[in-house]
This record gives C-alpha cells, structure tokens and sequence, in this order.
C-alpha cells in the first residue's frame, strides 16, 4: 500500500560477500513457491528499497518467494494489490496458498490533476475472484492540508466526505460488475432473478491510514485532531450513504502513524465496541506482529482487556508471489548484488483460521448504494 519513491525499485540480498548469480540463481528466486517459508527461517533476505539518488534504503520486509507461514498460530496467507502492481497472476497465487486479495479502489478523490488514477481495480476484481479468493475493497485516504488556519475543520470535513463519496461510487461499480459477471456465467440458474436482489459477499471495508509527509507532520504540530478528525468524517459519511449504512470499516495503519497521531483518542474508535485493524510491521523473518515486544505495536493492537484487535498483518512489501517479474542483476550500491523487480507486491496474513475468516464476510447489493455523484470527475465516469 506504500506510495513508490521515485528512483528505482530495488530489492537488496543481504549476503556476506558479493558473488556473481548466475542466470540460474536468479531463476530460482524469483521463481513463486518453489519452498514453504517459517517465520524464523534463517535462508530468509532482508528485502530493501534503494534511492538511486540518495543512497539509502528503507526496509520492505522480509524478500519472500512463497507465503510465510507461523509455526506457533493458524493464518490465512493473501496479498492487496494497486496501481503499482501489474503482472500480477492470481492463478499462482491461490496455487501458493492465497486464499484473500485486497484491492484498491479509490485514493483521494481518485484523480490527479485531472487524471483518473486507480484504473487496475477492474483487472483485479475478477481474475481473483475467478481463481477463488475472498476479496475485499480499500480506499487510501489522501489527507489534503487546510490552506489556512480559518478553514481547517471545513475544508477537512469536505474533503473526507468527498472521499467517502468516491469509494462507494467505486465499490457500488466494482459489485454491480461481479452481478453482472455472475448472471453472464449462470443464465440459465439465475434467468427469473432480479439482478437488484443479489448481494456481494466481501470482506470488510478497509481504510489505508498512512499518510505521513513532512508536511502533515509540521502540520499535525499546530492541528492535533485534524489527522483524527479526517479519519473519523471517512467512516461518518460512508455510513451516512444509502446501502452502506452497517458496513464494517476496518483500518490499515502503522504503530509509528497510530502512535504520533494519537489515533487511539479518535472519537470513531473510542465510541467502536471493538474496532479491527490492519496493521503494517516488517521484519526480516516476517514474524508476528508484535514480535519485538514494541510498545507502539501493543498500543494498535491490544485492546483494553488485554485481547488482540489485529486482525491483518502486512508482513512485506516485498513479496514475489503471483508475480511475472523482470530479471536483471545489477551492482548498486557496488557492496552488494540487487535483484531489479519491475514490481513487488504486498504479502498479508490474517490471523487466525479460514472459518474465523469467513465469519467476516459481508453481503452488500450495489443496487442500494446511493453516493453523492451529482459531479464526479470525467475520468471516473468514463471508466
């Protein structure tokens, strides 16, 4: 769910010495499921984005070429995919062990400078679905700053809304095309049905909370709440659309982000009899969450009564499973060999058994849902 950093995408092999691979070596790692990976493997790399221009790096997590699985709890394996995934092969990944996909529907009010930006949900939706995993929606809420300080609360407001808005005309599009995918495949079955009375099973609604610039951090200094506040007017005004009234919203986000925001005094989380979040940590064996006895981890997911609220984790964003990458061998930095992946891709885990997973499940008709669409961008209507 990361924005990409501009400059290449590189994934580091941490090794002691740097050898040549061969075409071989190369085959063999990047090649899906070829070993069912433990947290705690020790043939695991550390997997690493390199800026070209700044010479740094910052951790993905673990590099992963099948699922990790954990020795000590039941998980069900999957992935969530973006825009800034392409290639991605469904077919290989149930075969892997998926069994769920997340897609990204919406980010902001899905357009750039008038652009239409999040144009891959449809290539997603039915190739995953077609190859039997549970699906689920998201939307990446793009926190836009008030311009100045007598418009913050409103200029805030609106523009939280106006996201709420464009989601469910997203996720009202998306379902309203898996019925008419379904009545296509089963005519005969479903020829005496009325298409308005068959609701989509999905999982639960996700909110990508992670927007963490350097200017909302200054920002955040002088308007505390406003970061909560945008959050909580998200899911208000979701809930507030004909057709999505009781829809489940989970939250993506990271311990650090959950932490300086002070999320936990958001009003919509405080007033949730028991809110269930997503939550983003790496390391490099892709261990449980909380693993390293972090403060900041226990603070997102245990609850008051001492229970987990995490029901997701994102243990890397770079995962090759499912994926038809490009193989090239190159030498930056010159101390270590880089795999060049044209893309990588999210591995999840849901913590707990298929059954618990399933229970999650919700039934929505697209035909109720009723957003806000008096002006939406050309973009989207065109597409």
């Amino acid at each position: 769910m990361h924005r990409i950093i501009k400059g290449a995408l590189f994934i580091i092999a941490l090794i002691n010495a740097p050898p040549a691979l061969s075409e071989a070596a190369i085959d063999e790692i990047t090649a899906p499921c070829r070993v069912t990976h433990y947290a705690g493997d020790k043939d695991l790399r550390w997997a690493a984005k390199f800026d070209g221009k700044t010479k740094k790096e910052s951790g993905l997590g673990v590099y992963a070429d099948s699922f990790i699985l954990l020795k000590e709890s039941a998980t069900v394996s999957g992935v969530d995919v973006s825009r800034y995934n392409s290639n991605v092969d469904f077919e290989e990944i149930a075969k892997c062990g998926g069994q769920f996909a997340y897609v990204r529907l919406s980010e902001g009010t899905n357009t750039i400078k008038g652009e239409f930006i999040e144009t891959h949900a449809r290539d997603f939706w039915g190739p995953a679905k077609r190859n039997g995993l549970m699906l689920g929606p998201y939307h990446f809420l793009d926190v836009n700053l008030a311009e100045n300080d007598a418009d913050v609360d409103d200029r805030g407001a609106q523009d939280a809304a106006a996201q709420a808005h464009t989601f469910a005309y997203e996720l009202k599009r998306i379902l309203s095309l898996e019925i008419k995918s379904s009545v296509q495949s089963y005519s005969t079955a479903l020829a005496q049905v009325e298409v308005a009375t068959l609701p989509v099973w999905h999982l639960p609604v996700v909110l990508d909370v992670e927007t963490n610039s350097n200017e909302l951090i200054a920002f955040r200094k002088k308007h505390p709440n406003y970061y909560r506040n945008y959050i909580c007017t998200w899911i208000q005004t979701l809930h507030s659309i004909p057709g999505l009234e009781t829809e489940p919203v989970w939250i993506y986000t990271r311990p650090a982000i959950w932490k300086d925001y002070d999320l936990q005094n958001a009003e919509c989380f405080r007033n949730s009899r028991k809110p269930h979040f997503w939550i983003a940590e790496y390391s490099p064996s892709g261990a449980a969450p909380g693993a390293a006895k972090s403060s900041k981890v226990d603070s997102l997911c245990i609850d008051t009564s001492g229970e987990s609220r995490c029901v997701l984790h994102q243990y890397t964003s770079g995962g090759v499973v499912g994926l038809h990458v490009e193989k090239k061998v190159l030498a930056t930095p010159p101390d270590a060999r880089c795999i060049h992946l044209e893309h990588s891709i999210d591995l999840d885990r849901f913590m707990g058994t298929i059954s618990q997973l399933r229970s999650f499940l919700v039934a929505t008709d697209p035909e109720k849902i009723s957003p806000n669409t008096e002006n939406p961008p050309s973009k989207l209507a065109a597409n």
